[in-house]
This record gives C-alpha cells, structure tokens and sequence, in this order.
C-alpha cells in the first residue's frame, strides 16, 4: 500500500524539486575531475640522481690522515680541513676560523658553529684539537672553547689546511663533509648525501677500470655517466658525443722529477738535474699539457754523468706516469735502472727513501702548500734535501720566499702543470673541478 501510494504520487516539472540530486552529481563530477586533473599535473616526485664515475685504477683504503690516488676523490667529499683554500690560496675558515694568530707556528681557532659530523653530532673543541694532534700538530683546548693549535718547523695555518677534522666510528672515521662513505673495495667507492637537497647528486659511485679504454667504453655506452683523468685524444673524441660535457681545468700539481739529495749527494745530483733532458720528458708525460712547460724544456741536452744505474720510484699507475717512467729510463741511457712502482700498502717515506729519483705530481698550487711539501717531518723530506734559506722561510710561514728558493736550488724537475680533464653527464649544470677535484661536487646542479 505503502509503496503503490508513493507510486501513485503526483509527478513533478524538470524544475521542480526533484533536479537538485542530479545537480549534485553533476557538480561532484566536476570536482572530481578537476582534482584528477590537477594530480596529473603536478610532476612526479624527484628520483634521486646517482653519478656513476670511471677512474682508472685502482683504490686504497680512504684514510682521513691522507688518502693516496684515487681515495683522494672520496676524501674531499666525506672529510674537511680545519681550514680551506680560498680563491687566491690562502687559508680561510674550514670547519674552524682562525681568531688569534701567534706567529706563523701557531694560532688560536674556533669551530665553526654550523660543523656537523654525518651522524649529526656537532663538532666539539677536542675533536678539533684530537684531529690536529692525529696530524702531527701540538693542540690543546682550552675551557672557553678555542683550541690552540702550534707546529714546528712549518707554518701552522698550511698544515691545517691538510689537517682533515674526524672522529672515530663503528664503520670507520666519520667526517664533517657532505657525503658519507658507505661501501669500499680494491675497485669501488660507493658516497650517499649526508643531507638530501633537491637537483644535487645524492650518490657518487667511484667505479675503477683496469684502463682508459675500457672506461672510456663504458662511458659511451652509458654504463656510467662520468669520468675524470682522460687524456687529450680522449676529450676530442667526447667533444661531439649527445649527452656528455667535457670539462676542463688547471690542477694544482705539476709532473715532476725528484732526485733524491741523500742517496746521489748535492753534487752529483745539480749535474744529474741539469743533464735530463727536460723537453723529452714534457712530450712524453704531459702529451697536449705541454704547453704548460718551464722555460727550462727548451735548455740544450747535456751528457748524463757516469755512475751506477739509477732506481725510479712511481708513483701513481695512470697512463702519464707510465710513458714518463720509460721515457725517464731511456733519457737516463745507461744509467737508466729498475723501475719500480708505488706501494700503497707500504711506507710513503721508506719508499722514496729508497729511491734515487722519484716520479710523482708534486702539488704547486697553493704556495704555501709547496713550502708545506718540502718542511721537514713531509714525505719527500725523505729525499734528504736541506737548504737554510728554505727552512728559514718555511719558519717564518713566507711561502714567497720558500717557492722561489725551491726554483733557485731545490731537487725537483717541474715538467709540467696538470690538467683535470673528464666528462660529465650533460644534465648537470655547473660541472668544475676545484683543488681537491670533486671538492665542487655538492653543488653541481642536475637539470630536471
């Protein structure tokens, strides 16, 4: 009865009461689309891009008291110095400032309010001051926060800036840089962004091939997206190809050939200096880098002095520094002796100790890091090379001076500058390569 009445009920006009449901729907319908619209048009969520890069060679372990080759590429990613070189070289604040100087063998430092480990902890004064003992330097905090920080025998402010800032972790030395290591191996370093920030690189895989031609390989075929250390005739070859961008820039080391002073004596070794015949070296280590070659390239060749046959220590195992080992020995004649290459498992000293000459990339830029190259308690002042002028202006932190006295007499044969050469995946805007090659990477800027 109930449903034949409502049956039975008068029917209603299209504009009568009844349409307000159908309008309902309608406008539901319309909202509803507008939101599917509106969610097809936002842009999908950023992937985080991963830079895939190809050395060649080989890795050893990342060490934040001085990682030697290519861990050298991770360093300046995972740690950072006390102090940075600013753009004309000289010291400016790193993880700490310097507040108070005290001659050039010490100074009074602050950390920088912002300095942050990759686990989030702040740095503290004894970080500071643990991480400048770790590196041969007299330091003490004191109970107002400042740290001082002394040094014998070479300007203080140079050996902070190669004074890396760390604290010891479960996986390792933590560092205060913007990435942290996460996977090593003989072949392979793996860096994640401590912090994510949009378009920038959120991992760098550092993946090492047994030569540049299998790298340069897998860069064309896209397996990875960048490479550093190409040769000339490679960056030609890159110059045309979709998708990648050559880059370029001055390194700041020079090929150089040292002679070492303790094992041949000052005589033999201003005879043996002046002998070689420099202009064959540049053309065979620098290749198109020549151009960067002193005014010594071009001196007339002199007769190599008699004697027994001389030991070449390498170091490194790039293309370069293979073609200059053999040239060296040839430019040597008989004199000419084993060649043998760098171990990094081993002493760095007792190895060029053992050396009567040694070919290396000897740092030339900033100048007071060459002083700091050549001060006694270094590396290469395992070479035995001693000269009053150059201590004295080591002591009192005149880099000037220690440059130019190195050039006057020094036991090292510049060839030639370096220069960083690569290719980077097209997409990223702002590609550089700064002091310590990838020290720019974490503002590279990658194009959506």
């Amino acid at each position: 009865m109930g449903w034949c009445s409502r049956r039975a009920s008068p029917r209603r006009s299209p504009g009568s009461a009844a349409a307000p449901p159908r309008r309902a729907v309608r406008t539901a319908l319309a909202i509803l689309a507008a939101a599917l619209a509106a969610a097809c048009a936002r842009p999908p969520a950023e992937r985080p891009y991963v830079l895939r890069l190809a050395v060649v060679g080989r890795f050893s372990p990342l060490d934040p008291l001085g990682s030697e080759g290519h861990a050298m590429l991770a360093h300046d990613l995972v740690y950072q110095g006390a102090l940075a070189p600013g753009a004309d070289g000289t010291p400016r604040p790193g993880v700490a400032r310097v507040v108070e100087r005290r001659g050039p063998r010490s100074c009074r430092l602050r950390v920088e309010p912002t300095a942050a480990f990759s686990d989030g902890a702040p740095v503290t004064p004894e970080d500071l001051a643990r991480s400048a003992r770790a590196a041969g330097l007299a330091a003490e905090a004191a109970a107002d926060g400042s740290v001082t920080v002394s040094s014998e025998g070479r300007a203080v402010e140079a050996a902070l800036l190669f004074t890396a800032v760390f604290r010891p972790g479960p996986r390792g030395a933590m560092g205060t840089g913007p990435y942290r290591m996460v996977e090593q191996s003989a072949d392979r370093m793996v860096l994640e962004r401590v912090r994510p920030a949009p378009r920038r690189i959120a991992r760098v895989e550092v993946i090492g091939f047994p030569s540049e031609r299998d790298a340069l390989a897998r860069l064309l075929r896209g397996d990875v997206n960048a490479m550093i250390g190409l040769d000339q005739r490679s960056m030609d070859l890159l110059e045309d190809v979709p998708g990648l961008r050559p880059i370029r820039a001055p390194g700041p080391h020079a090929w150089t050939v040292i002679l070492n002073e303790r094992r041949l004596g000052g005589a033999q070794r201003r005879r043996l200096q002046a002998a070689l015949p420099v202009a064959e070296l540049v053309a065979a280590v620098c290749g198109a880098e020549a151009a960067g070659a002193p005014a010594g390239a071009e001196r007339p060749a002199r007769a190599i002095p008699p004697g027994a046959p001389l030991r070449i220590l390498v170091i490194g195992d790039g293309v370069g520094e293979r073609r200059g080992a053999l040239a060296l020995r040839r430019a040597l004649g008989r004199r000419g002796g084993e060649i043998v290459p760098f171990d990094a498992g081993a002493g760095v000293e007792e190895q060029i100790a053992g050396a009567d000459l040694v070919l290396t990339r000897q740092v030339v830029w900033p100048p007071i890091a060459v002083a700091q190259v050549w001060a006694a308690g270094s590396p290469f002042a395992a070479a035995g090379y001693r000269d009053a002028e150059l201590e004295a202006a080591i002591a009192r932190g005149d880099a000037d001076a220690a440059v130019r006295r190195l050039r006057e007499d020094g036991p090292a044969v510049r060839l030639c500058r370096t220069t960083r050469a690569g290719a980077v995946d097209a997409r990223i805007r702002g590609a550089a390569f700064g002091w310590g090659a990838l020290d720019l990477l974490p503002d590279w800027e990658v194009a959506p």
